[in-house]
């Protein structure tokens, strides 16, 4: 999609279809908002816009009229001729064709970790690839590369052990440009309690400032505070899928609530602003998101506010 929406829509997008589990921490398909044993995604905008198409060419050629004068002019004989050139009607054909401003495409493991990923961006600073490297069904690096900026971004995943039990205990993220060695620009903390069915996530500067904190139960994400200013409350329903999202300022003020409204025709997302403080009135905006699925429950076609559209085109494991 063109612009689809803003980086909140997006993240939220993305949690909004997986069920809660058991599991310590989502992995990456299901982070993805993917159900199922997805192995590739390949995902494009797409644009509707009119088409030049030869086969519907229409010309005629039996309204064309000549008309000679003969006339003398100073003594000079002259010719003159009227003509009416052949009108040929050509008919625009209005089509849906998948657009290059936007193309991604996506491979995940038969555990659903995240193997590569390639992004395209026209006119944006896109044209990335990601590369994951894995020991015993574990991430243990991620390599993304931007080609515009020629910046290298790596993570590095730390565990308790190696074993299929291990726990994930942190991530350090380094960048780099070109062949200089790595600078760490955050480090990802995980903190497992109440035998492991609550997580808790931080991320951390490279002079120890927290920039980001989530909160996971049973695999399920229901808390995040952005930095100092901002924190979110999630809350689902019975399948898990993300009904509300209440948003607070630093002072615990509730400043505006998104609400998903879940139906077989799409999703419905009501966000209302609230200012408590200077005793505003509460301003309201309706997004809705059209949504065509497949048999196993992922979409394969969303449309936002009628206009925006993007497509993807799924392959599963064993099928």
């Amino acid at each position: 999609m063109r612009r689809i929406s803003t980086l909140m829509i997006v993240a939220c997008m993305m949690a909004l279809f997986y069920p809660a589990t058991a599991q310590r921490l989502p992995n990456d398909r299901e982070s993805d908002g993917l159900r199922g044993r997805v192995h590739i995604v390949e995902e494009s905008d797409i644009s509707t816009r009119p088409i030049t198409d030869t086969m519907h060419r229409k010309s005629t050629y039996d309204v064309i009229v000549k008309d000679t004068h003969r006339v003398f002019l100073f003594f000079k004989k002259v010719e003159t001729k009227k003509v009416k050139r052949d009108t040929v009607l050509v008919e625009q054909i209005i089509k849906q064709v998948p657009d290059t401003h936007y193309y991604s495409r996506t491979e995940y493991t038969p555990e659903g970790y995240l193997k590569s990923r390639i992004v395209v961006q026209n006119g944006q600073s896109g044209h990335e690839q990601t590369v994951t490297t894995f020991f015993n069904n574990r991430k243990i690096e991620m390599r993304n590369y931007c080609k515009e900026t020629d910046v290298t971004t790596q993570w590095h995943y730390f565990y308790s052990d190696y074993s299929k039990e291990a726990l994930l205990e942190q991530i350090v993220v380094t960048q780099f440009r070109g062949h200089q060695s790595g600078a760490m620009v955050e480090r990802i903390e995980y903190e497992f309690i109440h035998e492991s069915e609550t997580c808790r996530e931080r991320h951390v500067s490279p002079s120890g400032e927290t920039r980001k904190a989530l909160k996971y139960e049973s695999g399920v994400l229901t808390d995040m505070a952005c930095g100092r200013d901002t924190n979110m409350h999630y809350k689902y329903d019975a399948d898990g899928r993300l009904t509300e999202i209440e948003v607070y300022n630093a002072d615990f003020d509730l400043i505006r609530t998104d609400k998903y409204e879940n139906n077989p025709t799409g999703v419905i997302l009501t966000r209302k602003q609230t200012n408590r403080r200077y005793g505003r009135q509460p301003q309201q905006e309706v997004i809705t998101y059209i949504e065509e699925y497949d048999g196993i429950g992922n979409w394969t076609r969303r449309t936002a506010n009628g206009k925006e559209q993007r497509s993807r085109v799924i392959t599963y494991y064993g099928k």
